[in-house]
């Protein structure tokens, strides 16, 4: 967070107070001024005020020239300091106007960024959870915005390198801006199940063939967060506590799931990729379609289209269009067993085809 307080709106607000203190100096000066030309000159405060306000401003005295030696001095302080307090002035009025203009044109950049993008992934919130989601979609090379009410967190996350928008995930119009109908997955992170539950019925009412992945900090809203829409909901502290225990009771085979599907291992991956309706893989068997040889990656499960899960299929298993095949393999094989599977479709684009 410190490194966010070195952004934009601090800057700003640093300006604002310097004009602010300039402003005070100036009125300062000029009251000064008013009540020495009434006490050395004799004047009258209204002819006093404006005999000060032409020496500061460096117009001139007008029809009034000092004629007490005190009165000379005090119009050469006058001035030294009105000068100098206008100068002051008005590098701080042009530094507002510039720190303005770029803001906005960093604004009209992020906007024009998040809708040149396709099938991306939206993070809703930039907490704990959302930085680690953000994160491994950067080392996955996922195209990606993430959307937070705190401006610091958003400035923290353009520091970072991401496109970020400030707003409330659960307005319909901030959604719309982060191009809720035309993302991929949607990732609701934020520290509120309430909120949750509402970003992801704002989000399921755009886009109801959208991933949502929802984080609930609670077991109890679980069930909430399914039925507002979410395909899957993750609470950290149950997840936290399922991996410690598997940890210890199977450490080789967690460790080994890791290497696999963390996006720090480029050598060999598990994926999964779905068949197109129109992938000549279709009605085929496993043995038939010589997925193994043709492409280098092994397939170790098949999701039906149904919901039913096939592990360590054998030949004889029937391969069906929306089938997921779950395999195993370097990152160019599964890139050639995705074309494959994907043949003659002219479906959207999956996750492997980043941008």
């Amino acid at each position: 967070m410190l490194a966010a307080k070195d952004g934009r709106k601090d800057t700003m607000l640093q300006t604002l107070g310097r004009l602010r203190t300039g402003f005070l100096l100036l009125a300062v000066i000029l009251m000064l001024g008013t009540v020495g030309f009434v006490v050395l000159e004799q004047l009258d405060p209204l002819r006093a005020f404006y005999s000060a306000l032409l020496v500061v401003s460096t117009l001139g005295f007008g029809t009034f020239t000092p004629e007490t030696p005190a009165g000379i001095i005090l119009t050469i302080g006058l001035i030294f300091t009105g000068v100098g307090t206008l100068y002051y002035l008005l590098g701080s009025f042009a530094e507002a106007l510039i720190e303005t203009s770029l803001g906005t044109q960093q604004e009209r950049r992020m906007e024009r960024q998040v809708a040149r993008m396709r099938m991306h992934y939206i993070i809703c919130g930039y907490g704990r959870v959302g930085r680690h989601a953000a994160r491994e979609l950067h080392n996955e090379k996922c195209a990606f915005v993430i959307v937070d009410n705190d401006p610091d967190v958003v400035e923290l996350a353009r520091d970072a390198g991401f496109a970020a928008l400030l707003g409330d995930a659960t307005d319909d119009a901030v959604v719309r801006q982060a191009g809720i109908d035309r993302a991929a997955g949607l990732l609701v992170t934020t520290a509120s199940d309430a909120a949750n539950v509402f970003i992801t019925l704002t989000a399921r009412s755009f886009n109801d063939k959208i991933q949502i992945v929802a984080r609930a900090s609670s077991e109890s809203s679980e069930a909430k967060l399914i039925k507002a829409g979410a395909n899957r909901v993750i609470a950290p502290e149950v997840v936290g506590g399922q991996r410690m225990a598997a940890l210890v009771l199977r450490p080789e085979t967690t460790s080994l799931v890791d290497e696999l599907t963390l996006s720090h291992n480029r050598e060999s991956w598990i994926d999964e990729v779905l068949i197109g309706a129109a992938s000549p893989l279709c009605g085929l068997t496993l043995e038939d379609t010589q997925l193994h040889t043709r492409t280098g990656a092994r397939v170790i499960a098949i999701r039906h289209v149904d919901g039913s899960i096939i592990t360590n299929p054998g030949g004889a298993a029937v391969l069906r269009p929306g089938d997921v095949l779950i395999s195993v393999g370097e990152h160019e094989q599964l890139m050639q067993l995705e074309q494959l599977a994907r043949q003659g479709d002219q479906a959207e684009p999956s996750k492997e085809r980043r941008i």
